[in-house]
């Protein structure tokens, strides 16, 4: 049986630091693996404010900074600090137009974040 942790929703607005020590920490207790993952939207982002201000009853601005919004390659850029702080495993939860967008953009973002250097020290290191 594996079992890891998944950090809650909103780590990464604490800081690089705190998710790197959080990466550090489970390390330490040999847990089988560490997620996070934030909502993010792809191309024009019109989608994900008015999605996630129904699902948590806030309004947007508290998730802004750090939900990710754009094209694949600007959804890498922001999520590569996940890796360079330590993290190999990065849960993307898309709200996308249609059921094709998703696992497409989601794709595009990983063969993005493969080839980042951050990343590949994440895994190799």
């Amino acid at each position: 049986m594996r079992v890891g942790l998944r950090l809650p929703f909103g780590v990464f607005e604490t800081g690089v630091e705190t998710l790197a020590r959080a990466v550090r920490r489970a390390q330490e207790v040999r847990l089988d693996h560490l997620t996070t993952g934030d909502h993010v939207s792809f191309r024009d982002g019109t989608r994900l404010a008015p999605t996630m201000e129904s699902i948590y009853k806030v309004p947007f601005e508290r998730f802004e900074r750090y939900s990710p919004a754009g094209w694949p390659e600007d959804v890498a850029e922001t999520l590569g600090a996940y890796a360079a702080a330590g993290c190999f495993d990065v849960h993307v939860l898309p709200v996308a137009s249609d059921i094709d967008e998703a696992p497409e953009s989601v794709a595009a973002v990983r063969r993005l974040l493969e080839g980042s250097p951050a990343s590949k020290e994440a895994t190799t290191g």
